[in-house]
């Protein structure tokens, strides 16, 4: 990012002339870009209207537990998709049996983490960085001190002062491409949050969901997978195709922004549908809610922050939360599950394994492409397009959780 910055500081214009570009002007374009970035999530209809006033921004109110027990009474303005998805949060949680991940941090989860990482991992805009945690992390009594404030937190759902400043830093998505929309924004956060995270959601919650089966088959980005099996699967779809001569169509319709446009209120009920308990889920979106991001340019650290506030919130995760990932293979459970229930996904009968497989989808995080079967092989090109359409219109509805005309 630095030689980025540097190699645009002066910047040819049309004219062959040579622009002076100030710290002042790179800071303030990008923090605008970012701020309205962490805020698209608010067009999802989640946030509108009498559903959004019984979940709140963080889905930490007794209707939200009547979602999960199946006796919300659902407004008559409720989105159709959004309330599937909510449904489906129901069927998962009733997969639970009202199991609860824990959230107690020891001194020797502390102390086994801290001691073997690596220092030169970038964190912490306050200064305390893992250096500081594996020098602790030798001492028993400061780890036990550390280990009981992370619980304390976890529990009351009260995050740390601290936890809401971060430092962004930018990165190229392609080679050569600066542009402030297509560059990577990485959110470098307290080294202490994100481990906590990392423990409750990525090892807790994922764990227990892949003992439960909770993961649908269709996503790849789980331990076990990994994307070369992804594109095996479209490669032994396609193979079938021609076997049986069944008419097939594979449709790329890939997540944008996927970690930067989680929706909070739909994430708190994925979160807390796969077992994870509400003050646990508090910390994690208050924090993000009202981050304050200062950014890394060539100039060095910025003088100004952007972000959220109690007043005006973010939504999203942050592309280097530990609990981007997780979160998201929450949501994108309860999207494929429910793209599935509404009847839609191929039904190929396997000349391989002699078995009907029912798939809805492959995905890679937020690479995602659609399979879509023909009813029948003697189906027409039209009629598969139609139905691919139709598919394509639900899994829209789904992903944004809005009516695609």
């Amino acid at each position: 990012v630095q030689g980025l910055f540097d190699q645009n500081r002066r910047k040819p214009n049309p004219k062959n002339r040579v622009e002076e570009v100030t710290e002042d002007a790179v800071v303030a374009h990008t923090s605008d870009h970012l701020s309205e970035r962490f805020r698209l999530a608010y067009s999802a209809p989640c946030y509108r209207g009498q559903l959004f006033d019984d979940l709140g921004f963080m889905g930490d109110t007794k209707c939200s537990q009547q979602i999960l027990e199946g006796t919300y009474d659902y407004p008559s303005d409720t989105d159709i998709w959004t309330k599937k998805i909510l449904q489906e949060a129901q069927h998962t949680f009733a997969r639970m049996s009202g199991m609860e991940i824990a959230t107690t941090i020891s001194t020797a989860d502390f102390q086994q983490y801290w001691r073997r990482v690596d220092e030169r991992t970038s964190s912490s805009f306050s200064g305390i960085t893992f250096s500081h945690y594996k020098a602790v992390a030798s001492h028993s009594m400061l780890s036990a001190m550390h280990a009981a404030y992370l619980t304390s937190c976890a529990r009351r759902g009260i995050p740390l002062a601290r936890w809401e400043i971060g430092l962004t830093v930018l990165l190229e998505k392609i080679v050569g491409n600066n542009s402030v929309h297509k560059l990577r924004a990485i959110c470098l956060l307290e080294a202490d949050f994100n481990w906590i995270n990392k423990m409750i959601f990525a090892r807790r919650m994922i764990g227990t969901a892949l003992e439960r089966n909770l993961i649908p088959g269709e996503c790849f980005s789980k331990k076990g997978s990994n994307c070369i099996n992804a594109v095996m699967t479209k490669i032994f779809i396609c193979d079938e195709s021609r076997i049986h001569h069944h008419d097939a169509c594979i449709a790329g319709n890939d997540f944008g922004d996927c970690y930067d446009r989680a929706a909070h209120p739909i994430a708190a009920l994925s979160l807390r549908s796969f077992g994870v308990p509400q003050p646990a889920i508090n910390v994690l979106l208050e924090t993000m809610e009202t981050m304050r991001f200062f950014l890394q340019t060539g100039f060095g650290e910025s003088k100004t922050s952007y972000g959220g506030s109690h007043e005006e919130r973010l939504a999203g995760y942050g592309q280097g939360n530990a609990a981007a990932g997780p979160g998201f293979t929450a949501m994108s459970s309860l999207i494929v599950n429910a793209y599935l229930r509404d009847g839609h996904g191929a039904r190929i009968y396997s000349s391989y394994y002699k078995r009907l497989l029912i798939l809805a989808a492959v995905m890679y995080v937020d690479d995602t492409d659609l399979v879509n079967w023909a009813s029948v092989p003697s189906c027409t090109p039209i009629e598969l397009i139609a139905a691919a359409q139709t598919a394509t219109y639900a899994w829209g509805g789904l992903a944004l959780q809005r009516v695609l005309q």
